[in-house]
């Protein structure tokens, strides 16, 4: 059987990553794919609580020690109970977050180290790396006029100047293991309009799951103009 292929989101708050996520999942579930789409904090019965102590607004109190280990609580559940037994039956995992969000959040914008925060996703996923990560990167005070249209939450409410920290994060992060060598990572224009990042989304997709055998190239893109 044919391994599975690990697609992974990452953004800011707002950069539209969750509405591209459950629209390429829908678009590669048409065609017939073998494919599930999941978010983290979240995707289990375990995830799913641990979400909601983390959006939790009258929790400000909490440390933000604590808040990385719920995180990596979430993602050890997750990785074990569903993305390992799905790439095994050789399916495509696409997960809203993964171990970059808390290198960036955790590791760079709320200062514990990302070398640290590194080596905790390793032991939490058992060392699983993404095969494709997409980086949704947008102005962070653009993205957050965008969200204010919708609920906020306890991250969602810190002030402007950690989203910038995280974005920065995330930068440095893929500038680092792209220059190491590590080609999992491609940056998309998330202030574009959605129809387009949507777009640029599904182009590199495609080509990466051609590669790696899941689709043929020239059909998904008859597929896509219809």
């Amino acid at each position: 059987m044919r391994s599975g292929y690990f697609i992974t989101l990452e953004g800011g708050e707002g950069s539209g990553k969750s509405s591209v996520g459950e629209w390429l999942y829908l678009y590669l579930q048409k065609l017939g794919l073998p494919v599930k789409f999941l978010r983290e904090p979240g995707g289990t019965v375990v995830g799913e609580k641990i979400r909601d102590i983390l959006k939790d607004k009258s929790l400000s109190s909490m440390s933000i020690k604590t808040e990385l280990l719920l995180f990596e609580a979430a993602r050890a559940q997750i990785v074990e109970e569903i993305i390992k037994p799905g790439l095994a039956e050789g399916k495509i995992m696409i997960l809203d977050r993964y171990g970059d969000s808390s290198v960036a959040y955790q590791g760079f914008a709320r200062d514990l180290g990302t070398a640290w925060v590194k080596g905790l996703n390793h032991w939490t996923t058992d060392n699983l790396q993404p095969d494709l990560t997409l980086l949704y990167d947008i102005d962070p005070e653009i993205a957050l006029t965008r969200k204010k249209q919708r609920e906020s939450d306890r991250l969602d409410s810190l002030e402007l100047e950690f989203h910038r920290k995280v974005r920065l994060g995330y930068l440095d992060l893929c500038r680092t293991e792209t220059s190491e060598g590590r080609r999992r990572w491609y940056i998309v224009d998330a202030s574009q309009p959605l129809e387009e990042v949507a777009g640029v989304t599904l182009s590199v997709v495609r080509d990466k799951l051609a590669v790696a055998g899941f689709i043929e190239a020239p059909n998904i893109r008859k597929e896509a103009r219809g």
